[in-house]
């Protein structure tokens, strides 16, 4: 049994840590930093903007459904492939100055007015995820292994990612994700340690062998849509890019790679401890293994331990799209009128974050329909806007809706039919279609809308 009051006063005593920190600098400050960080913070910043909830998760379900040997090289050349995304678009986009949000910015200056808007929409919808999506699939966890009420996460989650996020900005944000991810680094680190020295390592995989395992044929259709997602994820990530930006000139590459090359430890302690559990529990369903994850025979401590890591990917993203939230309604609103009305901001702000958190509770009952279309939204707006940003032609509203109806198409042939598969597979179709298109044509001229 998991002693709760532990997690409490753990997430308490971060808040009581970081009060004195809270709007210490000015609230535009603690979104836009006036001193650019070292390589130190942005590295902090951006490992904390990967370890999420489901970059976690996605490991566990590879490993069962694809095997280790598979899972372990897809991963390598999707995180490789990523990285390499991103220090392209690094290097193409402007990233001067500190006091703008960024990657709005970025996309305002390729886009028509019209095209903006349509494209600064779907931006809005990818950055609430985390307060969607996540806090959901953290609902549905903590009601279907811990059986208590999904409302008491969400709504002890929101308050303290407002908290942090919302009022004390990316410096009380690195302060929180650093003391976590010492933390969690170190129960990444001793529990597949600790469950291999005591059972061996040779007998652990010797039993994993001998198992026999729902493998799906489609492996590299999944491989390449779970990269396309990923790239879909981080070209609409206003949190990463705004960390990028505050980052200094002479860290941003090195901070990039260092971030990238931390967090790959992440998913290979999720697939070694995944592999323990499938040859010690005999796993034969996704059911049973996260049984296994939250519910297994282990003793409290270790549960504990397991529970903190989880908690800590669910709430990462959640400071993150709070964060982003805030970002968006400093461009909406402007900065004169933010200072000026600094008490209606907040307000609207908090009212904001609650009416998105009311649709994460009543939508926890319909969480499979819900990662289904922001999995199929991230592949189709993956190549499309990242051609989009490697340009340096603006283009018509045509780039943003071209990759909404190739992700309405998949989601929609994949719900009515019953198969999400023939669905993903439309969307990586249409999108690798759409995204060459916008390639091709760099050098065409646009018609300005």
């Amino acid at each position: 049994m998991i002693d709760w009051y532990i997690i409490l006063f753990t997430f308490a005593a971060v808040i009581v840590f970081n009060l004195e920190e809270i709007n210490r600098q000015g609230f535009l400050q603690s979104i836009f930093p006036a001193v650019g960080f070292g390589m130190k913070k942005g590295t902090v910043l951006l490992w904390i903007s990967l370890f999420t909830q489901t970059l976690l998760a996605v490991p566990i379900f590879s490993i069962f459904h694809f095997g280790f040997i598979n899972s372990f090289f897809a991963f390598t050349i999707i995180l490789y492939l990523a990285y390499l995304c991103v220090q392209h678009l690094t290097k193409r986009i402007q990233l001067n100055s500190r006091s703008v949000p960024t990657l709005l910015d970025a996309y305002k200056n390729r886009l028509t007015p019209k095209g903006f808007k349509f494209a600064f929409f779907i931006l809005l919808v990818a950055n609430l995820e985390g307060l969607i999506l996540q806090l959901s699939i953290g609902g549905h966890i903590f009601f279907e292994y811990f059986h208590m009420p999904s409302y008491m996460l969400t709504g002890f989650a929101a308050l303290f990612c407002f908290i942090v996020a919302g009022l004390g900005g990316m410096h009380v944000i690195y302060r929180t994700g650093y003391s976590f991810l010492i933390l969690c680094g170190f129960i990444l680190f001793f529990i597949p340690s600790f469950f291999y020295l005591r059972e061996g390592i040779h007998h652990v995989y010797q039993d994993y062998g001998t198992m026999l395992f729902p493998h799906s044929p489609n492996i590299f259709l999944f491989a390449v849509a779970f990269l396309m997602a990923l790239i879909g994820l981080l070209i609409s990530h206003l949190f990463l890019w705004q960390v990028i930006c505050s980052t200094k000139q002479n860290y941003k590459q090195n901070s990039v790679r260092l971030a990238f090359f931390c967090f790959s430890s992440v998913p290979l302690s999720a697939m070694i401890f995944t592999v323990y559990l499938l040859s010690r529990f005999h796993i034969t369903t996704l059911t049973e293994l996260g049984q296994a994850i939250f519910s297994a025979p282990f003793s409290p401590f270790i549960r504990t331990m397991i529970t903190i890591v989880w908690l800590f990917s669910m709430l990462n993203e959640t400071m993150i799209s709070i964060f982003s939230l805030a970002i968006i309604f400093v461009y909406i609103f402007g900065e004169k009128w933010i200072i000026q009305n600094r008490k209606k901001y907040f307000f609207v702000f908090l009212l904001f974050v609650l009416l998105v958190l009311l649709c994460s509770t009543i939508l926890v009952n319909h969480m499979v329909y819900l990662w289904k279309f922001y999995f199929l939204f991230y592949v189709a707006v993956s190549f499309p806007f990242y051609a989009l940003l490697v340009g340096e032609k603006r283009r018509t509203v045509r780039v943003p809706v071209s990759g909404c109806i190739t992700g309405m198409l998949g989601y929609g042939i994949a719900v009515c039919t019953g198969k999400f598969t023939a669905g993903l597979a439309v969307t990586v179709a249409g999108t690798l279609i759409t995204g060459l298109a916008v390639f091709l044509t760099a050098k065409s001229k646009d018609l300005i809308k």
